[in-house]
């Protein structure tokens, strides 16, 4: 099965490190080594700079995990995070409510806890449990058992 490479940074150059030059410097000299190698299965991405909004807006539209913000002119750190580089994440938020719980033997704790959000129709099959007619049910949750 093949399998593509999507180089996102390049930090060496000969050998040399390159990771205190700028991102963009850095992107660049990526963009071009990649093209010299003209492989089909190596890949340096596209990015947009100045638009990262719009940007987002697409990745949400799309359904997509998230997008990372580097600041153009920041400088690759080994080993450490820095307020550069942020890793944008989309997430959904949504209302529910408690429906039931499991409580925890001996414990004060919920072992298992059901939720409902509102929706438009009920679950066909609902055992042992009557819920009113706008709710359904969204999800267990259940402690890491590990």
């Amino acid at each position: 099965m093949p399998v593509t490479l999507m180089a996102f940074d390049l930090l060496y150059v000969r050998g040399r490190r390159i990771t205190g030059q700028p991102l963009i410097e850095r992107r660049q000299r990526l963009i071009d080594l990649v093209g010299r190698l003209s492989h089909p299965l190596v890949i340096a991405p596209d990015y947009i700079v100045g638009h990262g909004i719009e940007f987002f807006a697409g990745i949400v539209r799309h359904r997509l995990e998230g997008m990372m913000a580097k600041r153009i002119d920041s400088p690759y750190l080994i080993g450490k995070r820095s307020s550069d580089w942020l890793k944008v994440k989309v997430v959904e938020t949504a209302e529910f409510e408690v429906i039931g719980c499991v409580p925890m033997r001996g414990e004060k704790a919920i072992r298992v806890l059901l939720l409902g959000g509102v929706a438009n129709w009920v679950p066909k099959m609902v055992p042992l449990l009557q819920l009113p007619k706008y709710l359904q049910i969204s999800a267990n949750i259940w402690p890491n058992t590990s």
